[in-house]
């Protein structure tokens, strides 16, 4: 295996699992639920045995306090389940800012350390206030039929002690509720992350999905440059190498030991002077006997 192939690896070792478990509903709007309310939590997971457990998060950041189990998965995946908004033995006081936390396992693993996968939702927050919405049916129902509210109201709060939610594709799934005063005792100010930011759009499992890939990709892109300048570099050395195989001797350096070679240039011939002849004219001594006196010119 190529070290370009064990780094593509690692990308996908990485980005496969953040997206394979993403939050729908609630989402990234952080969204007021009233309690009572029912809602459709709508989320993706490829785990089968799993637990979805309501965290409350604290108004100042940093720590949060478990809640009990509104969900439990044993054999296989599901991909909603309806839960109805209470608030246990949460203080609205003390923080309205809730999340879901969904662990890998079984009730375990809910509120103690981290063990396996996990994937937290978005924020939202919960209001003890009556809904609008059913204080306006409420109040028209009490004005045609009084004891009609009176069986709407024992529905309600029959419906709001159990959730359950099966399905075709979903496998077998049970909802739990905890005994209030059991399961949050010793656990206060648990410093786990959890939730989402404010924000429209993608969820925050798919946005931190999308980060981390675009970080990993930008490394792995800077990998490939430094493995690929690297294979340049060795492809001219081995040009230079096969250069000097093919010109085993370097050429002979000049006078000035430059190193540069300059053809011989032969030395220029010697200068020959011949007599100068002024006018035209030649004068020449006449020759002198030996032993004998010159003639008298007079």
């Amino acid at each position: 295996m190529t070290p370009i192939d064990v780094r593509v690896w690692v990308v996908f070792a990485f980005i496969i699992p953040i997206l394979s478990c993403q939050w729908f509903q609630p989402t990234a709007k952080r969204e007021l639920w009233h309690v009572g309310d029912v809602h459709n939590i709508q989320y993706h997971t490829d785990l089968t045995a799993y637990t979805i457990t309501l965290w409350q998060q604290a108004i100042a950041g940093g720590s949060a306090t478990p809640g009990p189990i509104i969900f439990q998965a044993k054999t296989g995946p599901a991909k909603a389940l309806g839960w109805t908004v209470q608030l246990y033995d949460f203080d609205l006081e003390s923080s309205n800012i809730f999340f879901f936390w969904l662990k890998e396992g079984g009730p375990e693993n809910a509120t103690g350390p981290v063990t396996g996968r996990t994937m937290s939702s978005s924020y939202f927050n919960i209001t003890d206030e009556p809904s609008p919405t059913t204080t306006s049916s409420s109040s028209s129902s009490s004005s045609t039929n009084p004891s009609r509210s009176t069986d709407l109201g024992a529905a309600l709060s029959s419906t709001s002690s159990t959730a359950t939610q099966t399905g075709p594709d979903q496998g077998e799934a049970t909802a739990s509720s905890r005994i209030p005063g059991e399961g949050i005792g010793g656990t206060d100010g648990v410093s786990e992350g959890g939730g989402g930011g404010e924000g429209g759009g993608l969820p925050v499992a798919a946005q931190a999905g999308i980060g981390v890939g675009v970080s990993v990709v930008g490394v792995v892109v800077i990998i490939c440059g430094i493995l690929w300048f690297r294979y340049l570099k060795k492809q001219q050395q081995i040009l230079l190498d096969l250069q000097r195989r093919a010109h085993p001797e370097p050429p002979p350096p000049d006078a000035a030991g430059t190193g540069t070679w300059k053809p011989q240039v032969p030395p220029p011939p010697p200068v020959q002077y011949y007599p100068v002849y002024e006018m035209g004219y030649h004068s020449r001594t006449p020759p002198v006997e030996l032993g004998c006196h010159p003639p008298n010119l007079r």
